[in-house]
């Protein structure tokens, strides 16, 4: 599934234009990426978590002077999945979004 396809996806079943779809996906990603720079885990119930792990410092033979090299100990983003995902309608009550609460969130994307 590409990008265009989940806005896709997302505007048909929150109903809203694709536009207003697109803003809350942007918005989605753009909040996940600041809160694991920031080293922060972000769970959504039902779904999982993503997380930042540091890789291990590891040891590799280099193919063409058969010398040994380090790899650098970098960070790394994850997913973590729940064993049984939630429905749709678990996950909006677990984030307590009402149709009161879509309708402002809808008005506020389309401004």
């Amino acid at each position: 599934m590409t990008k265009a396809d989940l806005i896709a996806a997302i505007a048909k079943e929150a109903k809203i234009p694709k536009v207003s779809a697109e803003k809350a996906l942007n918005a989605f990603t753009a909040s996940v990426t600041k809160a694991l720079k920031k080293g922060d885990k972000l769970t959504l119930s039902g779904c999982g978590t993503f997380s930042v792990a540091k890789r291990r410092l590891r040891t590799r033979l280099e193919s063409g002077t058969s010398s040994v090299a380090n790899t650098r100990q970098n960070k790394t983003t994850g997913f973590q999945h729940v064993a049984k995902p939630a429905t749709a309608d678990k996950i909006l009550k677990s984030l307590k979004i009402n149709k009161v609460s879509e309708y402002a969130i809808h008005n506020k994307l389309s401004h």
